[in-house]
Formats: structure tokens, sequence, C-alpha cells
């Protein structure tokens, strides 16, 4: 991975930091080596969620489920805020498929998946410092207005916990549906 030499601080002056600045640069680092984790979590939940998509609206038909995500799931057309709105709308019109998940479960799921937009919206178009008073590692990032998000290990395992669980349950419904459901 390419090591950029500078990194950001903030809450501080770079020049009366003095041996602090090493310590904050591997935590700087560090946090920029989970960006990438993150976003991998993210694309896998993005699949998941396109796989669900293309069994309820279409079934098990190869090509209609290519002209699905050619023409409504491609990136250019269907972000995945979008495919989320998408789910949650036809699971309103046709409901959970016998025994797939709750309607609990359900609710938890799509509120993940809302999370995990917005955690990777954050890491993707964020900028990460390292705050001079304490050492902590935040992303500075906009959604609706500024907003900065202090990030350490447990942020991030909870953040991969929430990944995985919302994936198990799109995966539960996906194989709840049947080609007749669909």
């Amino acid at each position: 991975m390419m090591q950029w030499g500078t990194f950001q601080i903030a809450h501080g002056d770079v020049h009366q930091l003095g041996d602090r600045l090493m310590a904050f640069r591997e935590t700087y680092r560090r946090l920029a080596a989970h960006r990438s984790e993150v976003l991998e979590a993210a694309v896998y939940v993005e699949s998941r969620l396109e796989f669900l998509l293309c069994r309820l609206f279409i079934g098990v038909n190869e090509t209609r489920e290519a002209l699905f995500r050619s023409f409504v799931l491609d990136p250019d057309t269907g972000s995945f805020h979008a495919k989320w709105r998408m789910l949650r709308g036809a699971l309103e019109v046709v409901g959970l498929p016998p025994g797939s998940i709750t309607e609990a479960e359900r609710h938890e799921m799509s509120a993940g998946i809302r999370d995990v937009i917005s955690t990777r919206n954050m890491f993707a178009h964020g900028d990460i410092f390292v705050d001079a008073r304490d050492g902590r590692a935040f992303i500075q990032y906009y959604e609706g207005k500024r907003r900065e998000e202090y990030v350490d290990d447990a942020f991030l395992r909870a953040y991969m916990g929430l990944a995985e669980m919302v994936a198990e349950r799109m995966d539960q419904i996906t194989s709840a549906l049947t080609p007749h459901q669909a």
C-alpha cells in the first residue's frame, strides 16, 4: 500500500508536537488502512442487496437478471441508497417470504443497510485527522452538515458486525424465495 508522506492534524500546531508527531502519524496510518476494510464490507453488502433484488424482481432467469443489472442496478442509474429504498419498498408491498426473517429483523436490517451506506460514505468521502489534544483519530465528513466522527477499534468492530448481520439477513430472505414468488 502506498504510504503518503503527509497526514492531517486538528486542534494543534505541528511544530509544537515534538515526539508525539510519530505516534500521531501511526494513528493516522492505522485508520487509513482500515478505510479499505470498511469500503470492502460495503461493497459486499451492496452485492448481496443486488442479488436479493434480482431474486425479488426477476426470480431465476439469467437473461432478465442481466437486463435488470444493466439498466436498473447499474451504478450510473442505481445508487446504493436507491437500491436500499427499492428493497424497502418491495418488502412493504409483497411482504417477507415465509420462513425468512421476522418483521423486527427486517426493520433492523433496513436500518443496518442505511448505517452501512452512511459509514461507507463517511469513509469514502471524509478526511482523516488526528486530534492533537489526545491523539485520537476522527473523520470529518459532510452529511447534511459538517460532522466529525471519532473512530477506534470498537467502532470498526461494530461496523463489521453490522455489515455481517445485514448480509446474513438479506441472504435469509433470498434463500426463502422461490422462482414463482419473485
